[in-house]
Parts: structure tokens; C-alpha cells; sequence
């Protein structure tokens, strides 16, 4: 507890070096990011956050393609965090980019991708 800021800073710099060493389009870099969102969020930047969201949504869906299951996972993470910050209009956005999840069978999803299709439906 009261250690969140040196968190950050471990989390930022893990991201730095693999950048540096990796390039910003490798997935651990990637992993790295959105470890370090998570320690935003949860020490209350929401706004670094959200910006830092909008760059690793662009770079996965760039590496990794717009409907795989990480890119779902940290646009679900992006809208929620816009949320948060009360831009419904950015939430709109992104539950109207997330909605090719709701005419597919569950069953055929990764479960990451079947609990945003069932959170969506439930909010629709």
C-alpha cells in the first residue's frame, strides 16, 4: 500500500527497455504496456491512461489484427476507462466498434472475447 508511484515508474521503465531493445510493435512490449495501464488506472491517471490505451489499441490491431482477442481486450479496457472519465461519446465509439462480437456463436470465441460479447448484450 502507498507504493503505487514506484510501481509506475518500474512498470514505465520496463516499457521503455523493451521498446528500446524490442521496438514498440513486439507483443512482450505490448504486454509491458498494458501492465503499466493497469498500474494507471489503478493509481487514478486515468488520462495518461486513456492515452496510453489509444496507442496500444492502434499498435495491436496494426500487429495483431482489429478482432483479435488482445486488440477486443484493450478496446474493452479503453472503453472503460472512458467511462470513467464520463466521454460518452468515446464510449459510444468503441461498443459501436466492438459490436461485430454479438452475432457470434460464443461458443466459437476465446473467453475474453465471450465475456465482452455477454457484458455487451447485457448493456445493450
Amino acid at each position: 500500500v502507498g507504493r503505487g508511484q514506484e510501481a509506475l515508474s518500474w512498470l514505465s521503465q520496463a516499457v521503455e527497455v523493451r521498446q528500446r531493445v524490442l521496438g514498440e510493435h513486439h507483443v512482450e512490449t505490448q504486454a509491458a504496456m498494458e501492465r503499466w495501464v493497469r498500474g494507471l488506472k489503478s493509481c487514478g491517471d486515468l488520462t495518461q491512461a486513456r492515452e496510453a490505451l489509444s496507442k496500444l489499441v492502434a499498435l495491436r490491431a496494426e500487429v495483431l489484427g482489429p478482432r483479435h482477442p488482445s486488440t477486443t481486450l484493450t478496446q474493452w479496457m479503453q472503453r472503460a476507462t472512458l467511462r470513467r472519465l464520463g466521454d460518452e461519446e468515446g464510449v459510444e465509439a468503441l461498443t459501436e466498434a466492438l459490436r461485430w462480437l454479438l452475432p457470434l456463436d460464443p461458443d466459437g470465441l476465446p473467453d475474453i472475447q465471450r465475456r465482452i460479447q455477454r457484458q455487451l448484450k447485457e448493456s445493450a
